[in-house]
């Protein structure tokens, strides 16, 4: 790793696919994600790749959230926070009805979803509405 690339960022790297594949999040299963996260591309260099179910000589567009890295692939996990709500759950108090507030307590799960810049799950408090 330290031939190709910088010792330190492959060191950062392989955190977080360590972490990712202990908590089942989809940052190893997202190739693009681990190429920008290694400093091979990120979202403002318009790169290209090339997806395992499509032909070689057709590289496509990467999208960091996707299993096979492109525009084209099939999305991992949610496109945004809301996506990840159930039934009267929240983030703030604009997911809950008129009158109502979102409550958080320690106790409190997550709702993820993919940042489209890194590839990466982030999380926010779940609350319900009350």
């Amino acid at each position: 790793c330290k031939e190709v690339f910088e010792a330190g960022n492959c060191k950062d790297v392989s955190i977080l696919i360590a972490a990712s594949a202990r908590n089942n999040f989809n940052f190893t299963k997202r190739p693009a994600a681990i190429c920008a996260a290694i400093g091979e591309c990120n979202a403002g260099d318009a790169c290209n790749i090339i997806s395992q179910s499509e032909d070689a000589s057709n590289p496509r567009p990467m999208d960091f959230c996707t299993e096979d890295g492109t525009v084209d692939g099939t999305f991992l996990g949610s496109r945004n926070f809301a996506a990840d709500l159930g039934d009267n759950e929240c983030i703030s108090d604009n997911d809950c009805n008129t009158g109502e507030f979102c409550k958080t307590s320690n106790a409190t799960k997550s709702a993820f979803a993919c940042d489209s810049i890194t590839g990466i799950d982030e999380s926010r408090p779940k609350g319900t509405c009350a």
